[in-house]
């Protein structure tokens, strides 16, 4: 069976997010508040979406629907690297 590291992964995903606060919460000078909501947040959204797209794992098949979950993460990755770098460069 294929199962283990799927399993995990959101465990180490709500930890990335909660390392991350600190900073984002100094760039954009957000108070301890405001931080939590977006930690709450983000839990939220994966719980919303944990269900539906767990359905449709059971009928497409897990592993390729956590493949294809993985290509988008590293899409928007990208992209968001290509942002970044375009605006370095014409700032």
């Amino acid at each position: 069976m294929w199962q283990p590291y799927p399993r995990s992964l959101p465990l180490s995903w709500g930890a990335a997010t909660n390392i991350a606060l600190p900073p984002i919460g100094r760039e954009f000078e957000i108070d301890a508040i405001l931080l939590g909501w977006i930690a709450t947040s983000y839990l939220l959204t994966a719980g919303i979406f944990s269900v539906p797209f767990g359905r449709i794992a059971d009928i497409k098949g897990r592993k390729r629907i956590f493949i294809v979950g993985l290509l988008v993460i590293l899409r928007l990755s990208v992209s968001y690297l290509r942002c970044k770098l375009l605006l370095t460069k014409y700032s």
